[in-house]
């Protein structure tokens, strides 16, 4: 979501959309065109979610496999710190990151990844097919379904 201080103290897409359409005046140009040129600038930014369905022991079983590994490399990459806030999220040397943590509405697992590529998306989602593998017994996984979304920005730094 947005939010805009001087408007509202709190997110609101109805003056999302607005402030968009304000830009499209302003600017004269649609906002396809000034997303073009954001990705021209800072590049794309790729995401995707990996649900893993499966049972609160199984789900603990993955979750203290990865945590008690502390790996040093995910994918190929250099893990340069672990943010335990919300689940477990590996930050990547590149930028790219790899979260784990608990579905909080349905019975399971859930990996997000980001990343500047869709191929680094994708070898982060084998890593974490991986670790779902190798941590609990293939009768106790309900499902494993994966969501690429459309590009986006990076994240301001």
């Amino acid at each position: 979501g947005m939010a805009f201080g001087e408007h509202l103290p709190d997110k609101d897409g109805i003056v999302a959309c607005l402030m968009g359409l304000k830009m499209v005046l302003e600017r004269g140009v649609s906002l396809n065109e000034m997303v073009g040129e954001l990705f021209a600038e800072y590049g794309r930014w790729h995401m995707s979610r990996l649900d893993c369905v499966m049972e609160d022991e199984a789900r603990l079983k993955v979750l203290q496999a990865l945590g008690l590994s502390r790996p040093d490399t995910i994918a190929g990459r250099t893990v340069v710190a672990i943010n335990r806030l919300d689940g477990l999220k590996f930050l990547l040397e590149d930028g790219s990151w790899l979260m784990a943590r608990a579905s909080g509405t349905e019975k399971g697992l859930r990996f997000y990844m980001e990343a500047f590529d869709p191929e680094r998306i994708e070898r982060l989602e084998e890593f974490a097919r991986t670790v779902v593998a190798r941590n609990v017994h293939a009768a106790m996984i309900g499902s494993l379904s994966s969501r690429m979304d459309a590009p986006m920005l990076p994240p301001v730094r």
